[in-house]
């Protein structure tokens, strides 16, 4: 046996070297894994954001067409056939003319979460029809409180004799 620094094969002594190619070390590991996690974790947060965006894009994309809907109804209704609310508001009806459109789908019918309302008075010698379109937003803060916010479209129409 040699007293050289090295490492003792049976073939004989290794020489230490100066370079240490034995690959990562468990900090450099760990510095790695945290830095990973940091920036996954921000993709994540950006991913959720975008969808809870494109959710509550699409809502309102729907309220719209539903209350374009609506108003293009009294568009077309004869003009004596408009009744004024007197400035109330009350709920709109659905096709047959007595269920009320609450919690209906974007298309007027079925259950869905968007709910109707009219207002209809008189205005510069003519009618003043609104719609208005709403729904409850949930906003989830933490996992054990969940909010909601009421959101709306209102839409206007001016009709004449």
């Amino acid at each position: 046996m040699t007293d050289s620094p090295g490492l003792n094969t049976p073939d004989g002594p290794i020489a230490a070297s100066a370079e240490c190619d034995g690959g990562f070390t468990m900090v450099e590991v760990l510095v790695t894994m945290v830095l990973l996690t940091v920036v996954l974790t921000g993709t994540a947060a950006l991913q959720i954001a975008t969808i809870k965006r494109g959710t509550t894009s699409n809502r309102v994309g729907e309220a719209m067409r539903l209350g374009q809907s609506i108003l293009a109804g009294y568009k077309s209704m004869r003009y004596s056939n408009i009744v004024s609310t007197s400035g109330v508001w009350i709920m709109e009806l659905q096709r047959d003319g007595e269920t009320e459109m609450k919690n209906v789908s974007a298309n007027g019918e079925g259950n869905g979460p968007y709910s109707v309302e009219r207002v209809v008075e008189a205005s510069n010698g003519g009618l003043l029809i609104t719609a208005r379109v709403t729904w409850l937003n949930m906003n989830r803060r933490a996992a054990a409180s969940t909010q909601y916010a009421s959101q709306s479209v209102v839409l206007s129409l001016q009709r004449f004799p």
